[in-house]
């Protein structure tokens, strides 16, 4: 083969050396990308301690905004060293016992710099350029990207490699990297589905709610007037999709049933209020938000002792928890008192206006003992006893507060009892673990109980009411 003259085969080699060629070994965008390529991914925040003995540790203190996986960190480590702040953010992965802190995302910023030292500006250059070398061209300014807690990139590029992502912006004046692992990615999928489980309920609550509404028709066809027995034959079978005026028109009917002076029974009473509730709607939307606007329904149900309270946000208006109040004190033994103790637990004694307190897992904590043992099916009592656990999760994180935009300091949750809130939660999550692995609520508990095995705030508001 007739070899290339010489200057012709390195003119052709120059891309690949380029392609090659390191960052400069000195400067700040030197040390900031050396920074990012060091990082020992998943390593354990033990391991990461006894590395880096001159890093400063802190645990996570929630100020319940949290929404995403990748906002949330159990620990955080600090250094500062020649110009760059060096930032390691630990978390734990869900399981269902004790979970290690490991090392899943790093921020890596230089500030503004002293007198001599290279600008942002020409920093962020050296970056880009070093980056590109590397990983090939970037995607300038992505949308799909972790937002990281409060972070505001009003400028970023994201490179992919093969240890994870690396995300180049500028904040505030000051220029850096951001990188986070593969792990980030799986993790921030399985928090979603489980928040999205949280929101929902568990789907055993839900087929017993639907039973004891089908056991109070059954209850009301056998002794209710012919007048309501007929409109039970127009019941919508899925009320929830039912339209708003239709929903008005059946669930008013109960409640006058139920007000009448001549029934005398009340666990009949109890089937009707416990009807009423299933089909009125529990938030209607008003057209206009001059508060005259709302249909003359809500009227009427507050005069049978069902408000509609105004809710702060959509114009709105939402029921409260007045029937369940109602079941729970004149028949707490029937299926639908037993029902309303539940629902009451889970809403945290307050849908709406928070008119008891904000701290309404007070209320859980003072009633759930009392009701559990008073339960007869074992859904409601799983069911209850996690509400329990949660409450005392929540006032245990709310102690743990530090300048929550609701809850500010958490002085005030640090009252006689605060400190085995953890240990009572503890000891309810176990033992739903313990009795189903694999059931609901084992499955909710995930991200929770490594948290509250190691003493880590757990952000959680479950029972704190807020409105404004």
């Amino acid at each position: 083969m007739k070899k290339l003259p010489l200057l012709l085969a390195l003119a052709l080699a120059a891309p690949a050396v380029a392609a090659r060629t390191p960052p400069p070994a000195e400067g700040p965008a030197a040390r900031l990308l050396n920074s990012v390529l060091r990082v020992p991914w998943s390593q354990r925040l033990e391991e990461f301690r006894k590395a880096s003995p001159d890093a400063s540790v802190e645990p996570f203190h929630g100020d319940g905004s949290v929404t995403f996986f990748h906002d949330y960190w159990s620990h955080r480590a600090r250094r500062e060293s020649s110009g760059i702040r060096r930032e390691y953010y630990f978390n734990m992965p869900p399981a269902l016992g004790e979970s290690a802190p490991v090392l899943l995302r790093a921020k890596f910023t230089y500030g503004v710099p002293g007198p001599g030292a290279p600008r942002p500006a020409e920093v962020w250059d050296a970056l880009h350029a070093a980056l590109t070398r590397r990983y090939g061209a970037c995607r300038p300014d992505p949308e799909d990207v972790p937002v990281f807690g409060v972070l505001t990139l009003w400028q970023r590029e994201l490179w992919h490699a093969s240890s994870g992502e690396i995300l180049l912006y500028q904040e505030d004046g000051s220029v850096g990297l951001l990188a986070w692992s593969p792990d980030v990615v799986r993790l921030e999928k399985a928090y979603q589905d489980q928040r999205a489980m949280d929101r929902a309920v568990a789907p055993e609550w839900a087929v017993h709610k639907r039973a004891v509404l089908q056991q109070a028709l059954t209850r009301i066809r056998q002794d209710g007037t012919p007048q309501w027995i007929a409109l039970l034959d127009r019941w919508p079978d899925d009320p929830g999709k039912a339209d708003t005026a239709m929903r008005f028109r059946i669930g008013i009917e109960p409640l006058r049933e139920a007000a009448n002076p001549e029934r005398r029974d009340p666990d009949l009473q109890g089937a009707l209020y416990w009807a009423a509730n299933g089909v009125l709607p529990g938030w209607i939307d008003l057209p206009r938000c001059d508060g005259q606007t709302v249909p003359v329904e809500v009227s009427v149900l507050s005069g049978l002792g069902v408000p509609y309270y105004e809710a702060s946000l959509n114009c709105a208006r939402m029921r409260g928890l007045e029937i369940e109040q109602r079941l729970v004190a004149e028949v707490p033994d029937s299926p639908w008192g037993q029902a309303a103790m539940v629902e009451l637990l889970l809403q945290g004694f307050s849908r709406v206006t928070c008119d008891q307190t904000a701290e309404t897992f007070r209320l859980v904590i003072q009633k759930a003992p009392e009701w559990i043992p008073r339960l007869k099916d074992p859904v409601l009592q799983r069911t209850a006893r996690l509400c329990l656990g949660r409450a005392y999760e929540t006032w245990w994180s709310l102690a743990q507060a530090r300048g929550d935009c609701y809850a500010g300091d958490g002085a005030w949750a640090r009252s006689a009892g605060w400190k085995e809130a953890r240990t009572q939660a503890l000891s309810i999550c176990e033992s739903l673990v313990k009795e189903d692995p694999n059931g609901f609520e084992a499955r909710q508990l995930r991200f929770t109980l490594p948290r509250l095995l190691a003493g880590v705030d757990t952000n959680c508001r479950h029972d704190y009411c807020i409105y404004d």
